[in-house]
């Protein structure tokens, strides 16, 4: 038997574009902070097509930092964001947990 986990989550990102990004780590509070800096990072990113301004108001008011925040913080502004801002979309997060099995 080896020692890896019984589970891994998975964050998953949809982006309004349609680009998927996902993570996968062996805590919830992980996948959380995986989902924050993503979401972060894609507001904040010159290279990234189509940014509404409501995006760029709610990082203003719900300021994120992905190299302090712990992960209860990441939990919290990811929920903030979908309740906020994703009814309207295209957008999908999600942290989901997979069990894994394992084989001797």
């Amino acid at each position: 038997m080896t020692d890896a986990p019984a589970h891994v989550y998975l964050a998953t990102v949809v982006w309004n574009d349609g680009r998927h990004f996902q993570h996968v780590t062996t805590t919830p509070g992980l996948a959380y902070k995986r989902a924050a800096e993503t979401l972060h990072d894609l507001i904040t990113d010159g290279d990234t097509p189509y940014i509404p301004h409501r995006y760029l108001d709610f990082l203003e008011e719900q300021p994120y930092d992905p190299d302090t925040s712990t992960d209860e913080q990441a939990e919290q502004w990811v929920d903030l964001f979908k309740n906020q801002l994703m009814p309207d979309e295209q957008l999908a997060v999600a942290v989901t947990r997979h069990d894994v099995e394992h084989t001797a």
